[in-house]
């Protein structure tokens, strides 16, 4: 039987032999796309062209294909009309007779009713799914919209989606639930739920390593539905052994849910070669293991293959010439199948739109969609509707701001007769929903809304939102770098991860089956991690005398609370409320919504109500309601609720709220926090803690050759420390009467429950918190963790008569307290023992606890070694356990080594080099995205890597003192290794002149100029602390280097007053650093051996084709650092392959150089004005480039050409 068969124009393919998976294309080009047009190929009335593929089947033998292709240019109205593809394969309501045949799979898809039951009530749902291997789903994203919303689609299944890391892509109304790799690129796999379905959703667990699965559970139909995503292996990529192995871990728990008694729905690519088993008739007749396999254990299991149902080829393989079944649909219940279609005609596939010279085409997958429907009982309590406010109604915000204005008179009213502040927030919240209700309305969504829209608005959508960014960026041009990062994440499909993820329960060690249980098991962790009144895990260092302690503090607080406020305290301020606003609109989160669109009478209604529940001491019963959200660390075990971090989200109204009680507390508990403590402070700076440790580090090698340092790590720090223990250092600090009061009342209780959880009785009561995601938990653990460290060292000092904080060479070794980060250089044993003894006082009192395995001692320098053998003599303990060794530890994004300072900073940059190189490339493939291009590439990549390149590099570059040239010189690598990777160019190119092209700063100045702006402002502004005592005891006792001495020479290098005697304006400094360095560049750039062609003054912010397309941009910025990809520029290359550098045209004879080819006769671009404009440059090297390409296949900026 031959089949004949009608394909698109091009084809994304896919290798199923053996070799590994190439790099995914980027999102305009790609290898395996076919483009080569078809002479004579048939012509509609439209002018639009057609593909013939066809199949011939040959009987006893596989199929062969021929392929004939043209370009398809787009109808720029309606949408492009595709051919049909038909394999003459009856479709399934004509198929009965091939059950008689085959017996065995496709018999049980009409007779198998034993776990589907028939819904007695008769009210049923017909579940429509989707399946397609999108190859690349950021490139498709549009049509697949337009096939989700057009078929009204309840659940797609989509394989390939080449996501990476947490990445996943939103499609508006539905939930992404997905599977990246973690190992090698591509793959990836997703399933999109629409909303209506959403809140009963879970996902149960997934394949490990190279096994792409997941499972996720619905639970609003009865009975359940397990649907199973997959990616199969390619089998040529693995030994049969592993291939049976992952097969087997999948089977295992297919089998596990059949049993179950739930229906099961398993799709997506198999990647197996299955031939005619199964009964599919008409299949390539290869049979792989893995192929026998699952055909043995589909019998096994006794499911259905729906692809019996149309036998229609979903993988047309353009390398082999062949097509074949690898997208299969299997499930155990084929009786409640309405409908199952392969996309025969292209109907329901997705593609993505290549924009030519005269026409946009499409650019289909090699694989085709499937669709089908099932008849499900639906579950009244578990089905919703989605209802949301519309935001985007035009004219919405200036309705609601009027609308809050006129309602505020009410509040005030309300106000007045009433004085329940709970009655009165219930009334508040009623009139935001009144406004909300007429200015904006709602939306229910009980179906998918998306609309379906042709290929020329799809292509016009891809630039709509990048052009309203752009516009955004130009008027606010001082936000220019965080904007387009910012925008980078948003066209990258970034989004929170919405994925309800079932967790091992700690009690059993079981994992959760149901959303129920899980959400159950959730809370009850996270009320076991925040209460306060559980049993005191610290064991034997529990005492009365600690007993007695908690309540004295107890008793002082309540004796403050008692107390007369301060004058300034009785009452909220209105300046500090409108301070507040403006810190809120500088913030722009979305929880601030609904009170920063209101207008200013409500504001001022709203100011009201605050300074009533101030005075009142009083607040309403929703402002203790916290809503966890738990996000996946990243890192660790997904199911363990340890690997997640749960952030607590309260309404707008208590969060503005605390932001006013703050106002009257924050400069005292400030002014009150010890110096060694910079986390949380106004003007503290991790680079304070890394240049201070590492002046001691340095002193400690230089004078007695070792040194070690304590690092603690405390476990839930957060979530542990106790209320009243941080009211009582509130109260030390000054706060009295009813600030205290009010933060007190704020804080105290605490109601939990899990975000998405509709249970509004699944909630529990927390007291003595410290109000975990507040402004006053981080401030108030700075301060109670930092006084209560400093009071026993003052203890332990009185008790040993001696000054416990050791000086070496007149610099003091201070501790150092990041919030709960802690760490101590130490100059000796004995003063180890001290502190690790002093550390776990405090921690005790505070009802803490360290972290076993991850504090310790590090031992650095050349004695290290003797040093350490004295610890094991007199091992320091703290909390019972004795503090191991390490070799190196990461504090505050630095590496600290046992090899020393110097031996530390060169860690820190190999890893920073790693961290670079990985960013700089994820810059690269955004910057390749066609919807980048409006903001144009150059400078996309300028601000991009001096914004997210350059920041990671230098982060603490403080500390970065005493540099050898090899740090130097790794710094300069760095930058020069991204930059080159951002750009794509040649690695010869001179790189000075590239980065004085670009207005970039070399990696030296930009780390120079972090340090002279530091010192400036460490010793001008702050004038306090710990560091600056430690900056200025080096100067006073050193006779070589030292941060000062550094920066002084620094200052004299590029003209500026020296800073360690004079502040100077920041624009200052900036200014003479940046004239400085781009004059020298530009002398470098003219003294160069391949000095620029078109060299000009201007650095890079003043090149006008920094805001041109890629292709456009990088022309000539390789044509200015003179680095074109002309053989003479080029020589050893060319000699070594071609003999010669000569001119690409046959027998020419001169040399392959710019000045020659512009005006050489045997090309048609010519450039032959004596001084062009550069719009003129830009236009020939563009026709130069074409011309290159076509005739001779060399690029003049794809260096991998020659």
């Amino acid at each position: 039987m031959a089949n004949k068969i009608k394909v698109p124009v091009e084809v994304e393919v896919e290798d199923q032999g053996v070799s590994t998976p190439k790099d995914e294309p980027g999102p305009a080009e790609s290898k395996a796309e076919v483009r080569e047009p078809v002479q004579g190929g048939n012509q509609d009335q439209g002018g639009e062209g057609l593909l013939e593929v066809k199949a011939r089947r040959m009987e006893g033998c596989g199929e062969k294909m021929r392929m004939e292709e043209m370009i398809m240019p787009m109808n720029p109205v309606d949408d492009l009309m595709m051919p049909e593809l038909n394999n003459n394969v009856p479709d399934a309501k004509e198929a009965d007779y091939l059950y008689d045949i085959e017996p065995d799979i496709l018999t049980r898809m009409k007779k198998d009713n034993s776990i589907y039951t028939p819904n007695k009530s008769g009210k049923t749902y017909s579940m429509k799914f989707y399946c397609n291997n999108v190859r690349g789903l950021q490139s498709k994203i549009d049509t697949v919209k337009n096939v989700l919303g057009k078929e009204m689609i309840d659940i797609a299944i989509l394989t390939e989606t080449h996501n990476r890391g947490l990445k996943n892509i939103k499609i508006e109304d539905y939930v992404c639930y997905f599977r990246n790799r973690p190992l090698r690129d591509k793959g990836g796999i997703a399933i999109y739920i629409h909303q209506k379905w959403a809140n009963s959703v879970m996902k149960l667990e997934e394949g490990i390593d190279h096994n792409e699965f997941f499972v996720i559970r619905i639970e609003s139909t009865t009975p359940n539905i397990i649907i199973v995503a997959y990616y199969g292996v390619i089998e040529g990529q693995f030994t049969n052994e592993e291939v049976r192995a992952m097969q087997g871990d999948l089977f295992e728990i297919i089998r596990k849910y059949n049993e179950e008694g739930c229906i099961l729905v398993w799709a997506g690519d198999f990647n197996n070669h299955v031939g005619n088993l199964m009964g599919l008739k008409g299949n390539q007749e290869e049979i792989s293991n893995g192929g026998r396999a699952l055909a043995d254990f589909i019998n096994e299991e006794e499911l259905a293959v729906l692809n019996g149902r149309d036998m229609s080829h979903t993988h047309f393989d353009r390398t082999a010439g062949t097509s074949r079944i690898l997208d299969f649909v299997v499930t155990n219940t084929p009786a409640s199948v309405e409908e199952f279609c392969v996309d025969n005609k292209l109907e329901f596939t997705p593609y993505r739109l290549k924009k030519g010279k005269h026409a946009v085409t499409k650019v289909f997958t090699d694989h085709v969609g499937i669709k089908w429907s099932m008849s499900v009982e639906p579950c009244s309590n578990k089905t919703n509707k989605v209802v949301q406010w519309n935001y985007s109604k035009k004219d919405g915000g200036f309705k609601y701001a009027d609308k809050t204005d006129s309602l505020s008179d009410y509040i005030i009213c309300k106000m007045m007769e009433c004085d329940d502040v709970d009655e009165i927030a219930e009334f508040i919240m009623e009139k935001v929903n009144e406004a909300k209700l007429y200015a904006y309305g709602k939306i229910t969504k009980t179906r998918s809304q998306l609309k379906v829209i042709n290929d020329t608005l799809i292509w016009k959508k891809r630039t709509k939102e990048i052009e309203k960014e752009i516009s955004s960026v130009e008027a606010t041009k001082v936000r220019c770098n965080d904007r387009l990062w910012e925008m980078r994440s948003r066209l990258s499909g970034k989004f929170s991860d919405k994925q309800f993820v079932g967790v091992k329960n700690p009690e059993n060690g079981l994992m959760t089956r149901t959303r129920e249980e899980t959400l159950d098991v959730t809370l009850k962790y996270n009320y076991d991690l925040l209460r306060k009144d559980k049993e005191d895990e610290r064991g034997p260092s529990s005492s009365r005398d600690d007993q007695e302690l908690t309540e004295a503090k107890e008793a002082m607080v309540k004796l403050a609370m008692a107390q007369k406020e301060f004058k300034e305290d009785e009452e909220l301020d209105r300046e500090d409320f409108e301070r507040v606003i403006e810190k809120i609109k500088l913030n722009n989160k979305n929880v601030y919504r609904d009170f920063m669109m209101a207008g200013s009478k409500f504001k001022n209604a709203i100011f009201h109500f605050y300074s009533m529940c101030y005075k009142q001491e009083k607040m309403p019963e929703s402002f203790y309601e916290t809503e966890l959200l738990k996000l996946y660390k990243g890192k660790g075990v997904r199911s363990e609720l340890k690997s997640n971090r749960f952030i607590h989200l309260k309404g707008w109204m208590a969060k503005t709220y605390e932001k006013m009680l703050m106002t009257k507390m924050e400069a005292k508990m400030f002014a009150a926090t010890p110096e060694f403590q910079v986390g949380g402070q106004k003007m503290g700076s991790t680079n304070e803690h890394l240049l201070a440790m590492i002046v001691a580090m340095r002193k400690l090698e230089k004078v007695q050759k070792t040194g070690a340092i304590i690092f603690m790590d405390i476990k839930a720090c957060f979530d542990r420390v106790r209320l009243n223990d941080i009211l009582f250092e509130t109260v030390q600090a000054g706060v009295v009467g009813r600030p205290l009061k009010n933060i007190a009342t704020y804080t105290d209780n605490l109601i939990i429950k899990m975000v998405g959880d509709d249970n509004q009785e699944r909630q529990r009561r927390i007291s003595n918190s410290t109000g975990q995601g507040s402004g006053f938990a981080p401030v108030g653990t700075s301060l109670v963790m930092a006084k209560t460290l400093e009071m026993k060292i003052k203890a332990r000092a009185l008790e040993e008569r001696a000054t416990i904080i050791k000086s070496v060479g007149g610099i003091t070794l201070h501790h150092n307290f990041f919030v709960d980060d802690l760490s101590k250089n130490c100059s000796e044993v004995k003063e180890l023992e001290i502190n690790a003894n002093i550390i776990t006082e405090a921690l005790d009192e505070l009802h803490l606890q360290a972290h076993p395995d991850k504090s310790g001692v590090l031992v650095y320098g050349k004695k290290r070694e003797e040093f350490k053998e004295s610890i094991l003599r007199n091992g320091p303990e703290v909390q019972g356990f004795k503090l191991g060794f390490k070799e190196k530890e990461t504090y505050l994004g630095m590496i600290f080594s046992n090899g020393g300072a110097d031996d530390s900073i060169t860690m820190t940059l190999q890893n920073r080099r790693v961290r670079c190189l990985t960013k700089a490339a994820v810059i690269k493939r955004t910057l390749a995205d066609e919807r980048m291009a409006k903001f144009g590439w150059l400078a996309g990549a300028r601000l991009l890597h001096n914004s997210v390149v350059m920041s990671t590099l230098t982060y603490g570059a403080a500390s970065f003192t005493g540099l050898s040239k090899k740090h130097w010189d790794e710094i300069e690598s760095i930058q020069r290794h991204c930059l080159l990777h951002i750009l794509g160019i040649s690695t010869k190119t001179t790189y000075l002149s590239l980065l004085f092209i670009m207005g970039i700063l070399p990696a030296k100045d930009l780390v120079k100029k972090l340090q002279i702006g530091f010192i400036n402002n460490l010793l001008h502004i702050k004038q306090k602390g710990q560091c600056y005592d430690t900056v200025l005891a080096e100067l006073a006792n050193s006779d070589e280097g030292g941060i000062l001495r550094e920066v002084k020479s620094y200052c004299i290098e590029y003209g500026i007053d020296d800073v360690t005697q004079y502040y100077v304006n920041p624009s200052v400094i900036r200014e003479r650093i940046e004239t400085r360095v781009f004059n020298r560049l530009w002398i470098k750039c003219i003294e160069s051996k391949k000095p620029p062609l078109a060299a000009r003054r201007e650095d890079g912010r003043g090149r006008h084709y920094a805001e041109l397309p890629i292709n456009s941009a990088k022309l000539m910025l390789c044509y200015e650092v003179g680095d074109l990809n002309f053989r003479k520029n080029r020589k050893n290359e060319a000699m070594k392959r071609y003999g010669s550098i000569e001119c690409l045209v046959p027998f020419c004879g001169e040399d392959d150089c710019f000045e020659h080819v512009r005006r050489c006769q045997g090309y048609t671009a010519r450039l032959d004005k004596a001084d062009p404009e550069p719009m003129e440059i830009i236009e020939y090297l563009t026709k130069l480039e074409d011309e290159r390409v076509k005739r001779f296949k060399r690029s003049l900026i794809n260096f991998k050409t020659l």
